[in-house]
């Protein structure tokens, strides 16, 4: 089973993008924690919280976090987990590098979560690799 972090993408002048939270970066993803805003119902159906079990305990870089649900989500180094349902057999990584933009309707104003650009966001579905 694979398991995929939700991220911001940076929309950059010249056409430019630019994922944001990789490595040399992280605390910019962490900021989107377990909400799934952005996400429509379709979307919640193939992205699956990675939900911790009543006796998993935290360790290291994996943390537990509390879902607006009372849920339990494991989080990997500050990323809140999903896995994918279109992941189908041992190694498929079918949901790393897809978005879901989020566009406001008012070209003067950002949008409200994550608007890296007037009008514009996106958020990109990555695999969590160590």
């Amino acid at each position: 089973m694979a398991l995929y972090r939700r991220d911001s993408w940076a929309f950059q002048q010249g056409g430019h993008g630019i994922r944001r939270g990789v490595p040399p970066r992280p605390v910019v993803g962490r900021g989107i924690g377990t909400s799934m805003q952005g996400c429509d119902d379709d979307c919640q159906r193939v992205w699956i919280p990675f939900k911790a079990s009543e006796g998993d305990q935290a360790s290291g870089f994996w943390q537990i976090t509390s879902r607006d649900d009372g849920t339990r989500q494991w989080v990997y180094k500050g990323y809140a987990l999903y896995t994918y349902a279109g992941d189908q057999k041992p190694g498929d990584l079918l949901g790393t590098d897809q978005y879901d933009f989020i566009i406001s309707l008012d070209a003067k104003k950002q949008t409200s979560y994550p608007a890296p650009h007037h009008g514009m966001g996106a958020l990109a579905w990555l695999y969590a690799f160590p």
